[in-house]
């Protein structure tokens, strides 16, 4: 048993305040007239981060610049807004309030550098409930300062606030208890590494995306921010020379974070197990880190809070300080380190297909964009534009993005393993906005083809139903879940004449001989996967007796099962034919439904802007420019072929049972292809020892590939079959 010593420190410091909040009333008015009122505030603090490059004024006394003073006409959530008052300067520290016998909440928050923040907003009649939920700070996602104030000299302030509750009246005096807080906390991490290890990068992630200004008010044991306040969760990197600092093998980081207060997980006791028992949306802390006597990665995530074993709660102008020792040899049995690091596609080209590989211990996540919504519906980009439907689309941060939900439409294997745990969870499965992500978590071992939809939610969380076709399915993914990792070999160096690649799950990737192989051309260093896209190995398996068989049908992205399946899967699929006319309204009606089979007589995208001589239903796709089309059903970074990979292949004989196959060049390594047929637009198999090759003889073997024409030898687009993709250096 490998062992992990990690003893962690922490300090947590409330910062308490030097002086109280101060606003003296000069001159007595009747209710409801204008009073102006003299302001001294003064905010205690922590010491500013050293090394900071650019300058934060946060000491002992830190500066108060700018004042908003909020003045609502009572007490609580539901008191209204009646003045709001901006103080500019404070050496000039004045301010118009409206005079009241009765108590009112006076908010104040100091530091914003926006003279137009409240402007008018006493003139709507909000709430202080509004007030509380409506004014954070938009996130910068590449910016890990975006939680504090800069002024116009490039200076970082941190935001402050305060509440008076009393009258407001010729002489009254008004002051706020303990004084103004920092809205967010201070965050001070060191990590003592051993010699074997090296950070490669670090990361904050569930970061909430929002600052709100207002949030003295929370009170221990509060969930905040609310789930309905949440907006998205986001991930700041740490590599920021000016919050990090290298001693040797100590590693330090000093930043600011959001408050993000989920909770205590009262089921933890232990150190080790805190990430198993970790509350959704806690922020943590990530980092890769690489082994330096063989290269392996693993990836250390600490989630914080006020101890490391069960609290996730970082709390508003509070100090939090860890210390955290790191052994040589990760323990198997430690939540918080993993040697398979998580995945994160959203850095990736949007694709159709993810291959997701378990970890041998532990479950692994992936993060899947969901911006290819909004590629094919609009909004997205401004060269390439399928479609223009505005009800279908996520939108963008910061313009009323739309929320959404994703969900599991249909498995080819039991979605239960042996040990009880699901095949397939969601880590994260809700969003807003085209920028967002869903993220998917996959335990050891695990093994299986799923598709999963995206489906828009309405402002109550409730899933939405579009109103064009009665479908509320958007855009839907197949998660390929294997051992085999084809992408293993395509960093280490590809020669032109080795043509057969050793990749992990037991599994193979090709060259194949030809023209096109050469160097210089398309396929120079180009791969070819050893099996068609959701199979489990090169062996053969009766279609319909097995997961991992899978149809596409010409132009569109999503898998089908063999129609007369007598396998069934745990989440039951079934093929059904629409009865639909060649019109422009198909490649929409396939996209929002993702197991209708076309059966037509030709080509069911009977409409030039998708038939034309754009590839695999894609006119932006053309050989010449070899992009990969927008329905390629191929994992991410890899596509269908051209039809001349094939060009120089010999002639296939069966060769072996249920098989054609090609002997490698300089390999005894065989190619094989299963003889697996079509799915026919009768919904019925043809060509039983038929499979998706290149040949010239259509009357036995047929080819899928990306041409703008028939896709396999004479038969039409509503013909379906397996494929098999091509990863290409560009």
């Amino acid at each position: 048993m490998r062992k992990i010593c990690l003893y962690m420190l922490l300090g947590l410091l409330a910062i308490a305040c030097d002086d109280s909040l101060n606003i003296t009333t000069i001159t007595a008015v009747n209710p409801g007239e204008p009073v102006l009122v003299k302001v001294n505030l003064k905010a205690g603090g922590f010491d500013c981060l050293p090394g900071y490059s650019r300058a934060v004024i946060d000491e002992d006394s830190p500066k108060i610049k700018n004042v908003w003073l909020l003045q609502f006409n009572g007490t609580g959530d539901d008191a209204k807004l009646v003045k709001a008052s901006y103080i500019p300067d404070m050496d000039k520290a004045q301010a118009e309030l409206l005079a009241s016998d009765a108590e009112n909440d006076v908010l104040v928050i100091a530091n914003t550098f926006d003279p137009l923040l409240y402007k008018d907003k006493d003139k709507a009649d909000y709430s202080m409930l509004y007030i509380k939920r409506n004014f954070p700070r938009t996130a910068k996602d590449d910016d890990i300062y975006w939680m504090l104030s800069k002024d116009d000299a490039g200076e970082w302030y941190p935001v402050l606030n305060g509440l008076y509750t009393g009258p407001v009246t010729g002489n009254t005096t008004i002051s706020v208890a303990g004084g103004l807080k920092r809205n967010v906390a201070r965050i001070d991490i060191s990590f003592n590494m051993p010699d074997n290890l090296v950070i490669e990068n670090a990361s904050a992630g569930n970061v909430p995306k929002q600052s709100f200004f207002y949030n003295s008010y929370l009170t221990e044991g509060e969930i905040y921010p609310t789930p309905q306040d949440i907006m998205n969760m986001g991930t700041s990197s740490l590599d920021v020379s000016a919050i990090k600092t290298i001693e040797g093998k100590k590693v330090s980081y000093k930043f600011y974070l959001p408050a993000n207060m989920r909770g205590v997980s009262a089921k933890n006791t232990m150190q080790s197990k805190k990430n198993t028992f970790a509350i959704i949306n806690s922020t943590y802390i990530e980092l890769n880190c690489k082994n330096t006597e063989d290269n392996s990665v693993r990836t250390y995530k600490f989630y914080l809070g006020a101890n490391f074993v069960n609290d996730f709660n970082i709390k508003p102008n509070f100090a939090y300080n860890y210390t955290v020792n790191i052994s040589a040899t990760p323990s198997e049995n430690d939540s918080r380190v993993q040697d398979f690091g998580s995945v994160d596609y959203t850095y990736k080209e949007f694709s159709n297909c993810y291959i997701l590989n378990p970890a041998p211990s532990g479950d692994r996540k992936f993060k899947i964009p969901v911006g290819r919504v909004d590629q094919f519906w609009g909004g997205y980009s401004k060269e390439e534009i399928y479609e223009n439907e505005a009800e279908y689309q996520l939108g963008a941060d910061g313009s009323n993005p739309r929320n959404w939900y994703v969900k599991i439409l249909w498995a080819d294997v039991d979605t239960v393993t042996a040990d009880g745990k699901d095949i397939l969870s969601f880590a994260k499965r809700t969003g807003s906005g085209r920028n967002d992500y869903f993220e998917v978590a996959v335990p050891p071992s695990a093994k299986g083809n799923v598709v999963v939809a995206i489906y828009m939610r309405d402002q109550d969380g409730n899933l939405q139903a579009n109103n064009n076709l009665n479908k509320d399915i958007l855009w839907s993914w197949h998660l390929w879940i294997t051992d085999y990792n084809p992408d293993y070999i395509y960093n280490e160096g590809i020669a032109e004449d080795i043509y057969c690649y050793g990749v992990p799950g037991d599994g193979e990737v090709h060259r194949y001989n030809g023209t096109n192989w050469a160097s210089g051309k398309l396929y120079d260093h180009a791969l070819v996967m050893d099996r068609n896209v959701g199979a489990f190995s090169t062996d053969y398996f009766e279609p319909g007796s097995s997961p991992g068989i899978l149809f596409f049908e010409f132009g569109r992205k999503d898998p089908f099962l063999f129609p007369t399946s007598t396998y069934l899967p745990k989440l039951p699929f079934k093929h059904t034919v629409p009865t639909r006319s060649n019109d422009d309204t198909n490649v929409k009606y396939s996209v929002l439904n993702p197991t209708m089979f076309f059966n037509t007589e030709d080509s069911w995208t009977e409409n030039p802007k998708y038939s034309g001589n754009g590839e695999w239903g894609d006119y932006y796709s053309t050989s010449e420019n070899n992009r990969k089309s927008i329905f390629d059903p191929s994992p991410c970074g890899w596509q269908l072929p051209q039809k001349f990979m094939w060009d120089k292949v010999p002639t296939l004989s069966p060769g072996i049972e249920h098989f054609q196959s090609y002997t490698l060049p300089n390999s005894t390594s065989v190619a094989k292809y299963p003889r697996l047929g079509l799915v026919f637009r009768s919904l019925s198999r043809a060509w039983p020892t038929s499979v998706i090759y290149a040949t010239s003889n259509p009357a036995g073997i047929f080819k899928a590939y990306r041409w703008y024409g028939t896709y396999c030898d004479t038969y039409s687009r509503s013909s379906a079959a397996p494929v098999r993709c091509v990863k290409i250096r560009r």
